[in-house]
């Protein structure tokens, strides 16, 4: 991970003002564990991850860009109205 969990809160919060809204709450209680789990134990080669709290997908978005499988440029199309493949609720297949 190239940010600490701090980081990363204050990253998702920036993504929420920058797409105007979203579940803040919910997705600052999912944080904690995406973040850990991708610091520690899930490999993304051999793991599968079911997210279901579809709605919650910007926490989701931004720990895959700390982690360094989504670039800064295309978090920055999240929920964008001009096309994007990060949407508003959880892709399958991502």
């Amino acid at each position: 991970m190239n940010k600490t969990y701090n980081e990363t809160l204050l990253a998702l919060l920036k993504l929420y003002n920058k797409s105007s809204g979203g579940h803040i709450g919910g997705g600052i209680s999912v944080l904690l564990p995406l973040y850990t789990l991708f610091d520690s134990t899930f490999n993304v080669d051999n793991d599968l991850l079911v997210f279901s709290k579809g709605h919650c997908v910007a926490a989701l978005y931004t720990v895959l860009n700390v982690a360094g499988y989504i670039s800064n440029a295309e978090l920055n199309t999240f929920n964008s109205p001009n096309g994007t493949r990060l949407g508003a609720h959880t892709p399958s297949g991502l």
